[in-house]
C-alpha cells in the first residue's frame, strides 16, 4: 500500500521527513520494506504547478510505501520520522 500525506511546514518540513533515518529513502516505491519519497524532488519534479495542483500534490507531499513489518515498527518509525 502507498500512503500520501502533506506535512505541516512546507519543503523544510519534507527535507526533514524525508533525511530521518527512522524511514529509508526510495525515489521510486517498490521495496518489501516501508521507504518513503518525496514527490516534487523525484518522479514528479518536471511537473508545471497547475498539473501539481491537478494531483494534489505539493512540496509538502511525502509519499510512503507501507511494507510488510509489524504495523506498531511502522507507526513509531513514522513518528520518529516526523519529529514527534
Amino acid at each position: 500500500h502507498v500512503v500520501t500525506f502533506q506535512v505541516t511546514g512546507g519543503r523544510v518540513a519534507a527535507d526533514q521527513v524525508v533525511a530521518s533515518p527512522a524511514i529509508a529513502f526510495c525515489p521510486s516505491p517498490g521495496d518489501v520494506t516501508t521507504t518513503l519519497s518525496h514527490p516534487l524532488s523525484t518522479r514528479h519534479r518536471g511537473l508545471s504547478l497547475e498539473q501539481q495542483q491537478q494531483l494534489g500534490i505539493n512540496d509538502s507531499t511525502i509519499r510512503l510505501s507501507v511494507g510488510i513489518e509489524e504495523t506498531d515498527s511502522i507507526l513509531e518509525r513514522l513518528q520518529i520520522a516526523l519529529g514527534r
